[in-house]
């Protein structure tokens, strides 16, 4: 696992973490008291760990970041779709750029165009009838 800091104008960010590549990655604030960094390194650990496939909770549905984009006034299922698309090109030293905080920013300076060019045009199949259910239970 690789853990870095934050950049200062940042400071408002306590930790946030990230899989890229199959590389685990906790960015940290450096500003903040040993302790409360203690803290964050464990909480990120668990991200990692809980949301090591994409999925979080007990009944396996993604971990979608609803609460901060309802925060910053973006529509989360937008976000997601829209930062899907470019995070296969994005710098990865400029990922606090598409957190949703920075994504208005961030998006003004990107090619509309681009953003509203779908991403794929297959239909997803439905359930074959001796597969199990996608939501039971582990």
């Amino acid at each position: 696992m690789s853990v870095c800091s934050l950049a200062e104008q940042c400071r408002e960010v306590d930790a946030f973490s990230l899989w890229r590549h199959g590389s685990p990655f906790v960015f940290l604030n450096t500003q903040k008291t040993p302790e409360h960094s203690r803290f964050d390194v464990a909480h990120e650990l668990g991200h990692l760990v809980l949301h090591r496939h994409g999925h979080g909770g007990c009944d396996g549905a993604p971990d979608l970041p609803v609460e901060p984009c309802r925060l910053h006034g973006l529509d989360p299922f937008l976000y997601l779709d829209e930062v899907m698309r470019v995070l296969p090109c994005w710098p990865d030293e400029r990922y606090l750029e598409l957190a949703p905080k920075q994504w208005l920013s961030t998006r003004a300076r990107l090619n509309a165009d681009e953003l509203d060019m779908p991403l794929s045009g297959f239909q997803i199949p439905p359930l074959l009838a001796s597969s199990p259910a996608t939501n039971a239970p582990p």
